[in-house]
């Protein structure tokens, strides 16, 4: 039987003509394939990288559809979606690399309903990247026996495949306008939908240079959304079981007065050159419980 296969790829201020051209070469190599490579821009500002992905129009089997307002990780991803053709349906974050020669015909040799291939960190010496030093730590919990032990609790969006009836059922939630959580959120309907999900090593590589302040703004405004969306995830955030559990043994309010007097030494490291993790756990706790 003939596979059908959609790569569709959200982009914001990305420049992914590389990423996209490597697709296209993998999936021209594997037989009896039928695919698409759909890049959908999300009203990116960085006309420089507009200009770049462009090109993308000029392969075979590419489409880079360029969208003037900017509305969101979630509603973009169900864009591509409904412009989607194929069985299954591969998504990607626009930033990433391929780490793998193979990494389509991995994919495409699973069964499950939803496939995640997880991430690793590519690029060394970045010491004074905030999101680099957190994402190197997190790498041991990226394996597919590592996520595989919580299941769709794991559920990352930067990297996965998934059955067309599958994300006809379950799509990403238009209601979460800012940044993060969407795809805990999407992982725990799958879940409740009775949806098979596998996790598998099949990573793609994050190459990391994101400023400091960058990283915070983004990490509080995951944080604003996780606290609209704390009974919906409950204890699948680590940040949500651990503040049940303070305000269970009635702590909570150290940890607020904590980051009332400390947050701004706090942000000093955590914005330097030398960012520690613990400050930044600290941090996000803190930051959290005060909202």
């Amino acid at each position: 039987m003939k596979k059908s296969l959609s790569i569709l790829l959200p982009s914001y201020n990305n420049r992914c003509y590389t990423l996209v051209a490597a697709l296209k070469a993998q999936a021209d190599s594997i037989s009896g394939l039928s695919y698409e490579i759909i890049v959908a821009d999300d009203g990116s500002r960085d006309q420089v990288a507009v200009i770049s992905n462009l090109r993308i129009n000029e392969l075979d089997c590419c489409r880079y559809i360029r969208r003037r307002e900017n509305v969101g990780r979630s509603a973009i991803r169900n864009f591509l979606a409904s412009e989607a053709e194929g069985e299954r349906l591969l998504f990607l974050d626009s930033d990433v690399q391929l780490v793998s020669d193979t990494f389509l015909a991995a994919y495409l040799a699973t069964d499950a309903d939803v496939v995640n291939g997880g991430v690793t960190v590519i690029g060394e010496g970045r010491r004074w990247c905030l999101r680099h030093v957190y994402e190197k730590h997190a790498e041991p919990f990226h394996t597919a026996a590592r996520r595989a032990e919580y299941g769709y609790k794991n559920f990352h969006s930067a990297n996965f495949m998934v059955r067309r009836k599958a994300f006809s059922r379950c799509r990403f939630d238009e209601g979460i306008t800012e940044y993060g959580y969407e795809d805990i959120l999407f992982g725990l309907d799958l879940e409740a939908s009775g949806f098979s999900l596998k996790h598998i090593d099949n990573p793609v590589g994050l190459d990391i240079d994101e400023s400091n302040p960058a990283f915070l703004l983004k990490t509080e405004a995951s944080l604003r959304t996780l606290k609209t969306l704390e009974r919906r995830i409950g204890d699948s955030s680590p940040v949500v079981r651990c503040t049940r559990r303070l305000r269970s043994v009635r702590l909570l309010w150290a940890v607020k007065l904590w980051h009332r007097l400390f947050s701004p030494l706090e942000r000093r490291n955590l914005l330097g050159r030398r960012p520690s993790l613990r400050v930044f756990k600290m941090y996000k706790l803190g930051y959290y419980t005060s909202l």
